[in-house]
C-alpha cells in the first residue's frame, strides 16, 4: 500500500513540475525574453523568425554597443488581445552614471511582439514592431 502511494506521489509532484515548465518557459512574455536573449548572443538560427524582425532586436543591441554602454535593462508588460493572440511589449533601458554615481544619460526604447497561440502551451512570434527606437531620454523641464 505504501509503495502504491508512493508512486502517486512521485506521479502528482511531476505532473506539476512539468505543467510550471512549461507554463513559466512557454508564456509570451517567457517567449519574448527567450528569443531576445538568443538574437543577443547570436543563436538566431534556431528561431523563426523572418530576417527583419531579427534585424529589429540585434538594432537595439548594436546602439548599445556602439555608444559603449552596460547592458540594458529589459522589462516586459502583456496585453492580451484575445485567448489566441498577445502582444508584449520588451521595455530596454540603460542609465549611463559618472564618476559620482549621479546618473548624466537616460537611454530607452522599446519594441512590440505580437504573438499568435499555436497550441495548449505553444505560442508563435507573428511580427516584431519598434515601438520606440533606442534612443537617449531627453529630460522635460517644468
Amino acid at each position: 500500500m505504501s509503495g502504491i502511494r508512493w508512486l502517486i506521489s512521485i506521479a502528482i509532484i511531476l505532473a506539476i513540475a512539468i505543467t510550471y515548465f512549461l507554463y513559466v518557459h512557454e508564456t509570451p512574455i517567457g517567449i519574448v525574453d527567450a528569443t531576445i536573449k538568443k538574437v543577443r548572443v547570436g543563436s538566431i538560427k534556431e528561431l523563426n523568425l523572418n530576417r527583419e524582425d531579427v534585424e529589429k532586436i540585434t538594432t537595439f543591441y548594436s546602439f548599445v554597443d556602439n555608444k559603449h554602454l552596460s547592458r540594458p535593462d529589459v522589462e516586459y508588460s502583456e496585453v492580451t488581445i484575445s485567448n489566441k493572440q498577445s502582444q508584449v511589449v520588451a521595455s530596454f533601458q540603460v542609465i549611463e552614471y559618472n564618476d559620482s554615481n549621479s546618473n548624466l544619460k537616460i537611454y530607452d526604447g522599446k519594441l512590440i511582439f505580437t504573438l499568435q497561440k499555436s497550441g495548449f502551451f505553444k505560442w508563435s512570434i507573428i511580427k516584431i514592431e519598434i515601438g520606440k527606437e533606442m534612443g537617449e531620454v531627453t529630460p522635460q523641464r517644468g
